[in-house]
């Protein structure tokens, strides 16, 4: 995925060799989704990576380990489907390690994740676009790995 020229390559036959890797990541599947490991601080958590996911999402579970790197914290009124409210916090998250690669200051949304726990299993949070802007990302489906390569976005 390279978000900043707009492009989507599918490869049959990913080399890694091929290419200028910064970064290898292992990760597994829950479901469809690629799902891998992060620090935030010292802290490892497990996100699912979804391309259409346009800020990093955490269950609010997770704010009581990473509450000493989160600033600006505010509550507010979501609309979800169906028309239900619910409540949700939202902030700045100082900084986030995929592999070497380094993610600072992070819009944020701390919300009750467990209604998509069920059919996806246990996972922390959900990113997407914040990954993949930064960073050109190859998800290899075979290895079971994510490359960030070098001359990203």
């Amino acid at each position: 995925v390279d978000y900043q020229a707009g492009n989507l390559h599918l490869w049959n036959d990913f080399r890694p060799s091929d290419h200028d890797v910064s970064g290898e990541v292992r990760c597994r599947y829950q479901n469809h989704l690629p799902s891998f490991e992060v620090k935030v601080g010292t802290t490892s958590l497990r996100l699912l990576l979804d391309t259409g996911c346009s800020e990093l999402v955490m269950d609010k579970q997770v704010l009581n380990k990473t509450r000493c790197l989160v600033s600006d914290l505010t509550e507010n009124e979501l609309m979800g489907a169906g028309g239900k409210r619910s409540h949700a916090l939202t902030g700045t998250l100082n900084h986030l390690e995929v592999g070497d690669i380094r993610l600072e200051q992070l819009p944020v949304t701390f919300s009750d994740l467990s209604r998509l726990k069920e059919p996806l299993g246990d996972f922390d949070g959900i990113i997407g676009y914040p990954l993949l802007a930064k960073v050109r990302t190859v998800v290899c489906w075979e290895r079971k790995r994510l490359y960030l390569l070098k001359g990203g976005n």
